[in-house]
């Protein structure tokens, strides 16, 4: 029995010379565990709920707790009597901009509970002039109150100068009382003296009945460093998202968007010299049911529009549920190939039919765009088609593997006369209603298309059920001729058979700048009584009209049944834009 009660002492002893030494680690427990601070530490008692912080974090955490200002610290005991009913009726606002304008250049915490806004001072409820960082946590919500004028914003930033770091907000909160009070609920200013290095909005709720729900003012791009990186992420917007004339680095993601307006409407920076427009905007994975159209925007390099859901409910009479204009492209003078490429991918835009009577996507002015891999449909519009993909004064837009349904009288793709180099791989065509059209290709050096060819008056096809003469570019510029013909009379040697637009002659010809040029191709096989025979066809380029002229030269050319074009191919170059 002494031997035990010795070891047991002796036990004791030895657990508290361990105690006694300590290391560089402190181990805590969130529910108050105690562990052995040796070099080897043992678990005295298990918890799966365990935090391990060394002395270096616990001091960051300190200097984080100085940078940190608690919006409950200004309120009044009453105001805080108010947070626990969950229907306030005391005004907050002049509680809350004393807190913002003390937080400037920290991290203004705003705890669970119903805050509302009332006084307004000029045309907003609140100002943030320095940079800041306000977080709430689950519960944090600014309620407007029903009598705010519908011309007032409820929050507006007004940059302090050229370049403030920035404004961040999350998990936060901005809604009606009641009825449809204040404006926009967060609006930046920008002008030539104020300016804003980020803006980030997160996990937060903003429901705007008179105006957007974000709105970035960049009036006549009078900030020319627009807003340098902004993030708009993970957020549920009613009144939509309006940004004008931003920089570069800006993402929209994750976020469900709805309401009156146009869901995002941006327009970056465009061309400062030949530096080209502001680059680099994300908007991905986001539910947009905006009333007004889902996307519309202008002024971009290498844009990327991928995995959203887009649908138009309501009518938009001859619109767009996705219209974009003058990505990767200089305005002034001839286009010219920015580094950016703008992609829009794996997108489901999705117009109701026939409520919307809208059509889905719209290129302008858009050079090397990729348009692939989504499902895009339209609504019919009265009498006219709309069309699923319209391509207008564009260049080397790359359309391929969409999932393409028009609606009664629709057109899958539409490609405007002032559209050059389009690339066309066919996806999946699926009209649900009869009276469609695939594709109206009226481009010039279209690819992937069979285009119709002019034949001259004293040629046609050998049958009604034949093919005349057509012509088609492969993405790799090889051109490929058909058609099997027949004269209707004499025709003398070398005269024109048909003709080759613009994008479809031979690289030689294109090569002679303006030119008159020919080729001589291969021998080919046409049919005199009856008998294969041989004969040599000609293109030459009319300087006039730029069009190549297909010519026939044999000495059978009396005794001609037929000719054929099936095989003949040749190399071709892009219009030069």
């Amino acid at each position: 029995m002494k031997k035990i009660i010795l070891l047991f002492a002796l036990l004791f002893i030895l657990d508290a010379s361990a105690e006694g030494l300590s290391s560089a680690p402190l181990i805590t427990s969130n529910s108050g565990e105690r562990y052995d601070h040796t070099a080897r530490p043992t678990i005295v008692s298990a918890s799966p709920n365990v935090e391990i912080r060394s002395t270096d974090s616990l001091s960051s955490e300190k200097r984080e707790l100085k940078q940190q200002i608690s919006l409950f610290d200004f309120l009044t005991e009453i105001q805080k009597k108010d947070l626990v009913t969950g229907h306030p009726s005391i005004d907050f606002t002049p509680q809350i901009q004393a807190a913002i304008n003390a937080a400037a250049g920290k991290t203004l915490f705003v705890p669970a509970g119903s805050y509302l806004l009332k006084a307004q001072k000029g045309n907003t409820l609140l100002t943030i002039a320095n940079t800041i960082s306000i977080k709430g946590q689950r519960g944090s919500q600014f309620l407007i109150d029903a009598n705010v004028p519908n011309d007032v914003d409820v929050i507006t930033v007004n940059p302090h100068t050229i370049a403030d770091e920035g404004v961040e907000i999350d998990n936060l909160w901005i809604f009606e009382q009641a009825g449809k009070p204040a404006r926009n609920i967060i609006k930046v200013n920008l002008d030539s003296e104020h300016g804003l290095k980020k803006l980030s909005i997160t996990n937060s709720l903003f429901r705007a009945k008179s105006g957007f729900g974000i709105w970035v003012a960049n009036p006549n791009k009078a900030s020319s460093r627009g807003l340098f990186l902004s993030k708009i992420v993970g957020n549920e917007i009613y009144g939509g998202i309006q940004l004008d004339n931003l920089g570069d680095s800006n993402l929209i993601a994750d976020n469900a968007i709805t309401g009156p307006n146009i869901g995002i409407h941006f327009d970056l920076l465009n061309e400062v010299g030949a530096l080209g427009s502001a680059a680099k905007l994300q908007i991905i994975r986001n539910n947009i049911t905006s009333f007004g159209g889902a996307i519309v925007g202008s002024h971009a390099r290498g844009i990327v529009i991928e995995d959203n859901n887009i649908e138009q409910t309501v009518p938009l009479q001859d619109g767009y549920s996705v219209a974009l204009s003058y990505l990767d492209e200089v305005e002034s003078g001839n286009p010219v190939a920015m580094s950016g490429v703008s992609v829009i991918s794996r997108n489901k835009i999705e117009p109701a039919d026939p409520t919307s009577r809208s059509n889905g996507l719209l290129l302008f002015k858009c050079n090397g765009t990729v348009v692939e891999n989504n499902s895009i449909g339209t609504s019919q519009n009265g009498t006219k088609g709309a069309s699923a993909i319209t391509i207008r004064s564009s260049f080397k837009t790359v359309i391929r593997g969409n999932y393409l349904l028009p609606s009664l009288g629709g057109t899958g793709i539409n490609i405007d006369s002032a559209s050059l180099n389009t690339e066309f791989t066919r996806g999946v065509f699926s009209p649900v209603v009869p009276n469609v059209i695939e594709i109206k290709d009226q481009g010039l050096g279209t690819k992937g298309v069979w285009k119709s060819g002019v034949l001259a008056s004293n040629w046609v096809p050998t049958s009604p059920k034949m093919v005349g003469f057509s012509f088609y570019k492969t993405r790799d510029n090889l051109v490929l001729l058909r058609g099997n013909l027949r004269k209707l009379k004499k025709v003398p040697n070398d005269g024109v058979i048909g003709f080759l637009p613009a994008g479809f002659l031979p690289e030689e010809l294109t090569a002679k700048n303006g030119d008159v040029g020919e080729m001589f191709l291969s021998t080919i096989v046409i049919r005199t009584n009856g008998q294969p025979s041989p004969a040599v066809l000609r293109i030459t380029r009319d300087t006039a009209s730029g069009l190549g002229k297909i010519m026939l030269h044999t000495p059978n050319l009396d005794d001609l049944d037929t000719l054929s074009f099936d095989g003949i191919t040749f190399y071709s170059l892009d219009i030069p834009t």
